[in-house]
């Protein structure tokens, strides 16, 4: 008979919410959930994949086609099966995996286009549910952040990785439009939460929980904390400590006069994508990860690019995501109005003064 774990909850995005901070500093911390790791490119042992298979689940439902799914499929689940029965005894009650490249439009770095994020989903059910899961239920977690704060920071990360996938031109400006006007074959959609949310909805049932991270990392307690506690099964007294000690800083954006400034990492020159990879494989090595800091703050000022975003702009992205965060809101009891979202016409001027806080 095979072993299964209770539960398995699938952190899955979304990017430039904080994911890095939980993924080193608090799922690893929280003794009651089974952290299988993520794809970490430093290759720091303690974050890295605690089987190979995760890594092969990973590359198929970022990348593959329904043909290549199919075909691998059956492997993967004998490989989860594998892992479960390697894991420690007694078994633990939730196994966490976290990947938020699985609301990520343009992850894949090495190719020249993007997977669609309904099929990610779709995959990613056939991956881990079903009979021959080893996994008894399969929850799945979603982080989100005031859209004016992540698609720059978003694009700022992209920017870095020298990566578009054929979807905008690798400005700012293109970018941006391509967010509020592209509609209906622009990037809009992917920022809308309640749509994204919708697509693991149909495959996972009502096993989908959101968390705004203006709510989670913070020194007061809020419900955001409290829901989350629960859906992880950990005690809030472990969980706060954990969030308020570990609250993530946007180390690429500063507030310069009336607009937010962000370098971009990156110039996407074929000499500067090379000293990216020698700098990758740098950092990579364990007498040098204590300088990861230093070599950050070099390369941002030796060949970063910059952008500014004006308040004229926030309220542009603003405005385009007022409707989907009030049937956000709607749909799953949150109070994202009181965040700082804009939620209707009369929010949409009104932002949170308080600072980016994901990385």
């Amino acid at each position: 008979m095979i072993r299964k774990v209770e539960r398995l909850i699938l952190h899955v995005g979304y990017p430039k919410t904080g994911t890095t901070t939980l993924q080193s500093q608090i799922y690893p911390q929280l003794e009651s959930c089974w952290f299988l790791g993520k794809r970490d490119e430093s290759e720091q042992p303690e974050r890295m994949f605690v089987h190979p298979v995760l890594a092969q689940a990973r590359d198929l439902v970022n990348n593959a086609n329904d043909l290549q799914v199919s075909v691998s499929q059956s492997a993967v689940l004998d490989g989860l099966a594998q892992l479960v029965e390697q894991a420690p005894h007694p078994l633990p009650p939730v196994a966490v995996l976290s990947l938020e490249g699985f609301t990520d439009p343009i992850v894949g770095t090495h190719l020249a286009q993007h997977k669609d994020l309904y099929m990610k989903a779709r995959h990613l059910s056939q991956m881990f549910t079903g009979p021959r899961s080893p996994f008894e239920s399969c929850d799945i977690f979603i982080t989100i952040r005031r859209q004016e704060q992540m698609v720059p920071s978003y694009f700022a990360q992209s920017s870095h990785r020298g990566v578009s996938c054929g979807l905008h031109n690798g400005s700012w400006q293109h970018f941006l439009d391509m967010v509020v006007d592209g509609d209906p074959i622009g990037l809009g959609m992917y920022f809308e939460f309640d749509r994204v949310c919708s697509l693991y909805r149909e495959f996972f049932g009502g096993r989908v929980h959101i968390a705004p991270i203006e709510g989670l990392f913070t020194a007061e307690p809020t419900a955001v904390q409290e829901a989350c506690a629960q859906f992880f099964g950990v005690p809030l007294a472990t969980l706060r400590p954990l969030l308020v000690d570990n609250t993530p800083k946007n180390a690429r954006a500063q507030r310069v006069d009336r607009s937010m400034q962000y370098s971009s990492g990156w110039h996407t020159s074929g000499s500067v994508n090379l000293v990216r990879r020698i700098d990758n494989k740098l950092r990579g090595a364990a007498v040098l990860r204590n300088l990861a800091g230093s070599l950050e703050g070099f390369r941002q000022g030796i060949y970063s690019s910059r952008f500014s975003v004006t308040d004229a702009e926030e309220s542009r992205l603003r405005a385009r995501f007022a409707e989907s965060n009030a049937r956000l809101e709607r749909a799953y009891g949150l109070e994202l109005a009181s965040l700082g979202y804009a939620t209707s016409s009369a929010t949409v001027g009104a932002a949170n003064a308080a600072p980016p806080v994901a990385p």
